[in-house]
């Protein structure tokens, strides 16, 4: 379990540690790592996203990123959600990105019931990391085209994210 005020690790610790949470919750469906992570910043870069990732139209908060790949992106993503909680302005960007996480996960847990609007959110995402080649994607890579579950059909219905509760059951909720 991950908690923001973890007296025992540094800032740094706990971020990593967020990342691979992230990426541990991802590793449950079985496709393109590169594929959900675009999905969640879809997901979050919004202007009407909470601070740290929304904010006015002229200057969202996700126009601070500059990185270049997908680990860069997740590793943005979750450090930004806690500079904003430690900064004391609240956990909004947190429970953003818990519940843009969830999303994720739900979104690609249906078998291909909601691939439209996932497939949305990776083009959004990819678009507004600055990761697309040209400034509007019209489709999606090929290697992040396939769109598929896991093979073991408990776990679809076992990992969800959550910042303070690691793993849970889907069915408690």
């Amino acid at each position: 379990m991950i908690t923001p005020s973890d007296a025992n690790s540094t800032a740094n610790d706990l971020s990593i540690r967020g990342v691979n949470e992230v990426i541990s919750c991802f590793a449950v469906i079985n496709t393109h790592l590169d594929r959900l992570i675009y999905c969640l910043a879809g997901i979050l870069f919004k202007p009407t996203s909470p601070e740290p990732f929304g904010g006015p139209k002229s200057f969202p908060g996700y126009w601070l990123y500059e990185g270049t790949t997908t680990s860069a992106l997740i590793e943005f993503i979750v450090n930004s959600a806690y500079r904003t909680y430690w900064g004391w302005k609240g956990r909004f960007g947190l429970d953003a990105v818990v519940s843009a996480v969830n999303r994720v996960l739900e979104l690609h847990n249906e078998t291909g019931r909601f691939k439209s609007l996932a497939d949305e959110y990776v083009l959004r995402g990819m678009d507004r990391s600055n990761h697309a080649e040209y400034r509007k994607v019209s489709s999606i890579p090929a290697p992040f085209q396939f769109f598929g579950t896991s093979d073991n059909a408990e776990d679809l219905n076992a990992v969800y994210f959550s910042a303070w509760d690691v793993r849970r059951n889907i069915d408690s909720e």
